[in-house]
Parts: structure tokens; C-alpha cells; sequence
């Protein structure tokens, strides 16, 4: 799966069920080994800073899940195949090979290296898939509020939409484990006897 900066793949209702917990826990430790530090007028406080601050952090975390009303999704069947998909249109509006994504102020920032599979036959009609892994980056910018999808660009035409959009130190990187494949590529496509 592609590192994330954000919350790409989670959703907020678990964190304010959460926190709740683990602020009565911590206010109900406080109570037990300073009792009188509360006193009756503190738990009416204790019961309205639980609730504000349930409300801060419900607040908050909505905030950061503009991805919540997209129709973008992220699929992730294996390491070979993650892309994104359009839910409503039921369409790939990224390809396979997506090896990063960022999430910054309401847009997703993506980088695919680009990928391609031909249907190859030998000469007794013996069907494979061979697929090309190359050294090529495709950058592609999702603007989450209105489903957008912008792309592909090339690095320098990226940083300059990311300057337009007001969206400074974004880096995103190739995984270390990636490997191209042209020469095992080239040498196995000459050896098809057919190529679709």
C-alpha cells in the first residue's frame, strides 16, 4: 500500500469514541486520587469539558475527511495492482502501479509509475501476460471536494499545478523495493509468437 500522510484509509467515528473513553478514564483516575480537587461544581465541569472537547475532536476529524462525500476510492487488490476508481461511474480514473499518494488541504497527490501488460501467445497458442514495468512517472492531483481528477503530469508540469494550488513541500517517492523490468520486458515480447 502506498505510505499516506493523512488519513486516507480510516475513518474518523472510531477517534471520537475513542478519546471519550480515554478521557473518562483519565478524569475518573483524577477524581479517585484527589477527591476534593473536583468537588460538586467540578463534576458539573467534568460533564461539560467531556462534551466539549468530544465535540472539538468530532469537529476536527470531520474537518479532515473532505474524502468522505468524494466518489473517489482507493483499490488496493495487491502490490501490483492499486489504482483509483471512480464509485459512482464505476471507472478507472487511475491506473495500476500507484506507488504513493499524499492527502494535503483537501487533494490527494499522486504518483503511478507507468505500467503495461500485453497478451502474449507462444507459437502453440499458449496465452501469458507479460507486464512492463517502467522507469516512467505519471503525478496525477485529486481535489477531493469536487472529484477532480487532474493528470497525468510530468514532474516539472506537478510542481507547477502544485504552486498554482498553493500546495508547497509535497515530495513523493518512488518505493526503494520498486525494480523496472524493460530488458526481461523486451526479451520475453520478442519472444511471443503473437502480441494483442
Amino acid at each position: 500500500m502506498p505510505r499516506t500522510r493523512g488519513a486516507l484509509f480510516s475513518g474518523s467515528g472510531g477517534w471520537v469514541i475513542v478519546f471519550n473513553r480515554y478521557l473518562m478514564k483519565f478524569i475518573t483516575k483524577v477524581e479517585v486520587h484527589f477527591p476534593n480537587l473536583l468537588g460538586a461544581e467540578g463534576k458539573n465541569m467534568k460533564i461539560k469539558l467531556t462534551l466539549l472537547l468530544t465535540f472539538m475532536v468530532g469537529f476536527l476529524t470531520a474537518c479532515g475527511q473532505d474524502r468522505a462525500n468524494s466518489n473517489i476510492k482507493f483499490v488496493d487488490a495487491d502490490k501490483d495492482h492499486q489504482y483509483f476508481v471512480n464509485k459512482i461511474k464505476n471507472t478507472v480514473i487511475i491506473p495500476d502501479q500507484v506507488v504513493d499518494v499524499v492527502e494535503e488541504k483537501g487533494f490527494l497527490l499522486v504518483l503511478r509509475m507507468v505500467a503495461e501488460s500485453i497478451d502474449c501467445y507462444n507459437k502453440s497458442g499458449i496465452p501469458t501476460i507479460i507486464t512492463h514495468y517502467s522507469e516512467s512517472k505519471e503525478y496525477w492531483i485529486i481535489n477531493l471536494n469536487s472529484d477532480q481528477v487532474d493528470g497525468p503530469f510530468d514532474e516539472d508540469a506537478f510542481k507547477h499545478q502544485l504552486e498554482k494550488a498553493s500546495l508547497l513541500d509535497i515530495n513523493l517517492k518512488v518505493p526503494q523495493n520498486y525494480r523496472a523490468n524493460t530488458e526481461y520486458f523486451n526479451k520475453e515480447k520478442s519472444a511471443c509468437y503473437r502480441v494483442e
